[in-house]
């Protein structure tokens, strides 16, 4: 099986594993490969005393991130250009040993304190990187999707995502096909070429992208209120189901979704030509959500988040004000196998999922306090980061990785790319072995945990069995 990649950012020291790493200053990236066994393979830092972070994570010809700068991360001995305020990168790493061997990016140099530029997500597909890079003000910001050789980095092609597109994630498929997804209002296109979409409210698109950046084919879906993709996979007959949430009722398909209040968590089923066959919606009096998807042999699980009361085939004991919330269906009716609820009176929230060949569940996120998903786990401060692996019947193992207080870690990336097996537990996040118990107070940690995301490199299923926290 394969091995589990993960990638974050850390303030002060951090313990994968049993190797210490030190931040250089203000906020540092951390990327980590452990073995199926839960032993740690490597780790590596990458940052000066400035800021840098990772919104993304891709493991293919080399582990891809993507994420943000200011100053120069260093990963190679081709710097990134220094940048004053908050630039993009994409790095490719060493699979077997985490070494960077070449870097793209572009520094924010500009003195306007209203205007910044990021990234949002990058993808492999053979032989080419893309990547959706953002640009603008808080209010009104550009997207653009670039195109990017796999060897040295450089940047083929670009084109601009069209007015009001939202773009939430790329993804591709078993052929190795670009597909991007997200929200739009209004009327426009979602590259220069390609058919016109006119949303009612804020409707959730689907689009088929040529490598030459053209729109090949697209879909879209929604009613009065706002609907957002977020996460799509393929089934084994070549049907794809996206995820996403919606405020109010729509019809897809010729299924009503009927909205229960607040957000409502939705799912909906699109053929191999993205034409839309239906839907199902599962939702309660808070704001319920999804924010990941993977399919098992025949079946799907959607990870998210609620915030009220949800029954999901039989009522969840609510926690708190918002709890992390893993749902497995059917994969041709969307009819509830079962779902797991957790949390206590603070915020929890499921951001990745992924499952293997044997339909054994990986399931990333955060958390706050307490958090029990099948096997309980507590945080070291504030807000940690998670991995839980899941039987298809049954809670089997727990990993645990967190810094005790010394100063702010999180996993950052949208994907955590991982392929456990069950039997291994980790909870020491200070260097002790893990038959000493802990020792001392732990002092409060300020700070906010990025989303995680899990992808495996095989299909998905579940119930808990890891965990991992950091």
């Amino acid at each position: 099986m394969g091995n589990i990649y993960v990638a974050g950012r850390f303030e002060g020291i951090i313990m994968l594993g049993d190797q210490p790493l030190e931040s250089a200053g203000n906020s540092d990236i951390f990327v980590a490969e452990f073995a199926a066994s839960g032993n740690l393979v490597w780790a590596r830092r990458y940052g000066d005393e400035q800021f840098q972070s990772v919104v993304d994570i891709y493991v293919g010809s080399r582990v891809f991130i993507a994420g943000e700068y200011q100053g120069d991360p260093t990963f190679t001995t081709a710097s990134l250009v220094q940048s004053n305020k908050t630039g993009w990168f994409i790095a490719g790493l060493d699979t077997g040993s985490g070494q960077a061997d070449w870097v793209t990016g572009e520094p924010d140099n500009s003195t306007s304190n209203l205007t910044r530029i990021g990234i949002e997500a990058v993808v492999e597909t053979p032989n080419t990187i893309y990547a959706v890079t953002t640009s603008g003000t808080l209010l009104s910001r550009n997207y653009t999707l670039r195109k990017f050789g796999n060897i040295n980095g450089s940047q083929s092609h670009s084109e601009p995502v069209g007015a009001d597109i939202a773009p939430s994630a790329l993804a591709r498929t078993s052929s190795g096909e670009l597909l991007r997804l997200g929200s739009f209002t209004g009327s426009t296109q979602v590259l220069a070429t390609g058919p016109t979409l006119t949303a009612t409210g804020r409707d959730a698109f689907v689009a088929q992208v040529t490598s030459s950046l053209t729109t090949q084919s697209v879909t879209s879906f929604g009613g009065p209120g706002s609907e957002h993709a977020v996460g799509i996979v393929e089934l084994t007959g070549g049907e794809f189901v996206v995820a996403g949430y919606s405020n109010d009722t729509f019809t897809v398909g010729g299924d009503t979704l009927a909205n229960q209040g607040g957000n409502d968590t939705i799912l909906v089923r699109l053929s191999a030509q993205l034409g839309i066959l239906g839907g199902a919606a599962f939702g309660g009096s808070g704001v319920d959500r999804f924010d990941a998807i993977a399919a098992g042999t025949d079946h799907v699980v959607a990870v998210g988040s609620s915030g009220g009361s949800l029954d999901i085939g039989g009522p969840l004991p609510e926690g708190g004000e918002s709890d992390a919330i893993v749902v497995k269906v059917d994969g041709a009716s969307f009819s509830p196998v079962w779902a797991r609820r957790g949390g206590t009176q603070l915020s929890q929230s499921a951001t990745a999922v992924g499952i293997d060949s044997i339909d054994r569940i990986a399931v990333g996120g955060t958390f706050t306090e307490d958090l029990d998903l099948g096997l309980p786990l507590s945080s070291a401060g504030q807000d940690d980061g998670f991995l839980v692996q899941l039987s298809p019947r049954r809670p089997r193992f727990s990993l645990q990785e967190a810094n005790e207080g010394i100063g702010r870690a999180g996993l950052g990336s949208h994907r955590l790319w991982a392929n456990m097996k069950p039997g291994w537990s980790r909870s020491r996040t200070d260097g002790r072995s893990l038959d000493q118990p802990p020792t001392g107070p732990r002092p409060p940690r300020p700070w906010t945990a990025h989303d995680v995301v899990c992808q495996l490199d095989g299909r998905v299923a579940a119930e808990p069995s890891s965990s991992y926290r950091a």
